[in-house]
């Protein structure tokens, strides 16, 4: 799918957008969110999350800000997004930073997001490598990260292929969904390998 074409289908559905982003970032994505033609829900409180994220079109979880709390609620959405079949986006900030954070991200990343968004830096270091990041700013270029997103999308490509045979029920999305449609798009053509990593 072309992005015109994405982006048309995405105002046409006009879908709900369940994010927990941090502080810094919140009035950003929900304005950006908007402006795309979706509708933003900046929905964090552990109380209400595992009820939400299911009656949503999509789930974005960025870990910029990190309480306890806010954690138990990024883990608790994403589960009930999981059971729903809502695609979620994790956005795995500064990862590398701290173990705190370090082991935030490899715990949601348990739980199997649909896309994995992140700097340069982000994706070099959760593929093991050492990029030359600063906290939320990336080092390092987009070319030198290449490799690394190839190792990430063959590893959502098969995972999610691997759940569609497993669970005859399961469905990534809907028909027309142009959310699943850009992810199976995206990592279907940077997946170069013939079998799972």
């Amino acid at each position: 799918m072309i992005p015109n074409a994405a982006l048309e289908a995405l105002r046409a559905q006009a879908p709900l957008v369940h994010c927990i982003t941090n502080y810094v970032a919140m009035n950003i994505a929900a304005n950006v969110t908007l402006a795309a033609g979706a509708s933003p829900a900046m929905i964090h409180a552990p109380e209400e999350v595992a009820d939400f994220a299911p009656i949503a079109g999509a789930l974005t979880i960025n870990i910029g800000t990190l309480s306890t709390q806010w954690v138990d609620s990024m883990k608790a959405a994403a589960v009930a997004a999981n059971s729903a079949n809502v695609p979620w986006v994790l956005d795995p900030v500064a990862h590398f930073a701290t173990a705190y954070r370090a082991k935030v991200a490899k715990d949601l990343l348990t739980l199997q997001p649909t896309i994995l968004r992140g700097n340069a830096s982000e994706i070099i270091a959760l593929a093991g490598g050492a990029g030359s990041g600063k906290g939320a700013d990336s080092g390092d270029s987009v070319n030198d990260a290449q490799s690394a997103a190839e190792v990430w999308a063959c590893r959502f490509y098969h995972r999610r292929r691997a759940q569609r045979q497993r669970h005859r029920r399961f469905r990534p999305y809907a028909e027309g969904d142009s959310f699943g449609m850009l992810f199976n798009s995206a990592a279907g053509s940077l997946c170069r390998c013939s079998t799972e990593p």
